[in-house]
């Protein structure tokens, strides 16, 4: 029988820089990451770790009304991404925008599952909304 992953969250804390780190694929430097987690303490956004047992995963952000994330290479493809979003979604019930490329088939992938709709288009970038309405629709994912 394949076991259950469990999904939880948490805010980013002081010392998350390690973890942070290891979320961006080009390497970020760690005084960068440093910086970049002190802001997330401070920019008055809402930023959120994802965690499979001990393991961070990923990461969810809410600022000015829009959404965005980003997922361990590891861990893409495998329904991850969308469950982290629906269960920020969960926590954090408001309109959302977001923004994303119009080749990024699996981000677009996750707005839709978690009731966003696209509104509109410039050039490659397609931006999405998720009214109270859609609140309801958040994905269900199973492992």
């Amino acid at each position: 029988m394949k076991e259950k992953k469990i999904l939880t969250m948490r805010s980013v804390q002081e010392g998350d820089e390690i973890l942070v780190q290891d979320l961006f694929d080009f390497g970020m430097h760690a005084d960068a990451c440093r910086l970049f987690v002190m802001s997330c303490l401070h920019d008055g956004a809402i930023h959120e770790l994802f965690f499979v047992s001990n393991v961070c995963i990923g990461m969810v952000s809410l600022d000015h009304g829009e959404i965005s994330y980003r997922m361990k290479k590891a861990w893409r493809g495998q329904g991850f991404g969308t469950q982290c979003v629906a269960l920020f979604l969960q926590h954090n019930v408001t309109e959302m925008k977001a923004r994303v490329e119009a080749d990024n088939a699996a981000s677009i992938a996750i707005l839709k599952a978690n009731g966003f709709k696209m509104n509109d288009r410039h050039e490659n970038v397609l931006y999405f909304t998720r009214d109270l309405q859609a609140a309801g629709k958040i994905a269900k994912v199973g492992w």
